[in-house]
């Protein structure tokens, strides 16, 4: 994780070894799982997916609130 005035930059690697690249689902309503990329995305300027099937770095930067005081 870093963090600048402008950004937030964050980076999760999984070495799990996984043969499928993370990718936006579309769940059920009753489904417990298959949200969390989608959500990142829609709070992120930027995200990228690297890596093989050894091991996926997804990298997302998240630009700053123009109102620091501002909260949710």
């Amino acid at each position: 994780m870093h963090r600048s005035s402008s950004a937030l930059v964050l980076a999760v690697t999984d070495t799990g070894g996984g043969e499928t690249k993370p990718h936006v689902e579309t769940p059920d309503e009753d489904d417990t799982n298959g949200r969390g990329l989608g959500l990142v995305i829609a709070l992120a300027s930027r995200v990228e997916v690297s890596g093989d099937d050894y091991g996926r770095t997804v990298t997302v930067e998240m630009a700053a609130e123009a109102d620091e005081g501002r909260r949710p």
